[in-house]
């Protein structure tokens, strides 16, 4: 499966780019914008051909997913924490609704220790994080563990 998440930052004609992306072969796409605001959120979607809005999976306001039926949500770990006795209720909103739902992960004692469906999940730092000097990779085994994990993480010479 080709996943792409975006950058944080706006990138010039970004969605002539994930338009682009698309027409050649993305399976899914992970909008993360945490700097931008709702309108800015949904004028980067409306910019985007409608016909790739299932392959979209937004990491921020939610309510989009319903509004412009995308693909799906993200649940950033904070979110997911915050969320505490009531995950298993947020997720399965969305997943009875036919959304795909995600969220990271940064232990595998925490991915083993989930009690809810996600369609697959995020699991960080693969590789040393670029962007943070104490971020260093972990060697994971996920042999055991029964979702579909997704090792994330930028390798750098």
């Amino acid at each position: 499966m080709l996943i792409v998440i975006t950058s944080e930052e706006a990138i010039k004609d970004e969605a002539f780019k994930i338009n682009q992306l698309f027409e050649h072969g993305l399976e899914q796409l992970h909008i993360r914008k945490p700097f931008l605001d709702f309108k800015g959120y949904k004028d980067l979607l409306n910019k985007i051909n409608s016909k790739y809005y299932k392959k979209i999976i937004i990491h921020q306001y939610h309510e989009l997913v319903e509004t412009l039926d995308l693909g799906g949500v993200h649940l950033q770990e904070q979110k997911r924490l915050a969320l505490g006795n009531t995950l298993k209720i947020h997720v399965n909103k969305f997943i009875k609704k036919g959304y795909k739902i995600t969220s990271s992960f940064h232990t595998k004692s925490d991915l083993e220790n989930i009690s809810v469906g996600f369609s697959y999940v995020f699991l960080s730092p693969v590789f040393d994080a670029i962007s943070k000097s104490n971020y260093k990779g972990k060697n994971f085994d996920v042999s055991s563990v029964n979702a579909f994990v997704i090792g994330l993480g930028v390798l750098q010479n």
